[in-house]
C-alpha cells in the first residue's frame, strides 16, 4: 500500500484529481518502562459516559479544528452530525472502552482520546483526539497522549501508527513530546 507513494501521487495529479490532505505518519512503540496514567484529569470510558455527552465534547473538539478532513466533515455535516458519525461507524465494541472522556476532577470536559485496532497485528490507532477549545494551551493534549499510550498497552498493543494532517504543526509537536515519532508512513487524502 505504500510503495512508491510519490508514484502514485503523480499519477493521480496527471488523472485530474487534487491534493486534499497529506498526513504524517507517526510511530508509537511501547518500550515496557513503566507509565501512569496522569493524575490531574479523570478518564471515563464511553459505555460509561453514553454516546450522546460523548458526542457533545467531540463536537466542541471540533471548533477550530485543524485536520482539513475534518474541516470538510465538519462543513458536510456540522459539528455534532461529524461526531455522532463518528461514534456511530468508527467505534467497534472492542474499541469502545479505550474511547475515553477526559475530564478535570470537578468534572469539566477537557477532551476526548479514541484508540482502536489498527489492520496490523498488535498495532493501534489514535482514531480521533481533540481538546476543547477552552482548554487548549494548558498542555492537556500531552495528558491525552499519555492516556492513549497507557490505553495501547492495556490493550495488549505492541505500537500505535496514528496519522496527523501535516498542517497540525502543535498536534505533531504534542506527539514527538510523547514518545510519538515521525516518519512513520505518509499518507494522501485525494478529492
Amino acid at each position: 500500500m505504500h510503495e512508491q507513494f510519490a508514484e502514485r501521487c503523480r499519477l493521480a495529479v496527471e488523472c485530474g484529481f487534487e491534493l486534499l490532505q497529506k498526513k504524517e505518519g507517526v510511530w508509537w512503540e511501547d518500550d515496557g518502562h513503566p507509565m501512569e496514567l496522569p493524575d490531574r484529569v479523570r478518564l471515563r470510558p464511553l459505555p460509561e459516559v453514553g454516546n450522546d455527552a460523548f458526542a457533545s465534547v467531540i463536537a466542541r473538539c471540533m471548533i477550530g479544528t485543524l485536520d482539513r478532513i475534518d474541516e470538510v466533515k465538519v462543513a458536510e455535516y456540522g459539528t455534532r452530525g461529524w461526531a455522532d458519525i463518528q461514534l456511530t461507524d468508527y467505534v467497534t465494541p472492542q474499541d469502545a472502552r479505550s474511547w475515553v472522556l477526559v475530564e478535570t476532577w470537578a468534572g469539566d470536559p477537557v477532551g476526548f482520546v479514541g484508540l482502536s485496532a489498527c489492520d496490523e497485528e498488535a498495532t493501534g490507532t489514535i482514531s480521533h483526539i481533540g481538546v476543547v477549545p477552552e482548554e487548549r494551551g494548558r498542555g492537556y493534549v500531552h495528558e491525552l497522549l499519555v492516556t492513549l499510550n497507557v490505553l495501547a498497552r492495556d490493550r495488549g498493543f505492541r505500537g500505535l501508527l496514528p496519522d496527523v494532517d501535516v498542517l497540525n504543526v502543535p498536534m505533531l509537536a504534542a506527539l514527538e513530546l510523547a514518545g510519538h515519532h515521525a516518519g512513520g508512513r505518509p499518507w494522501h487524502r485525494w478529492s
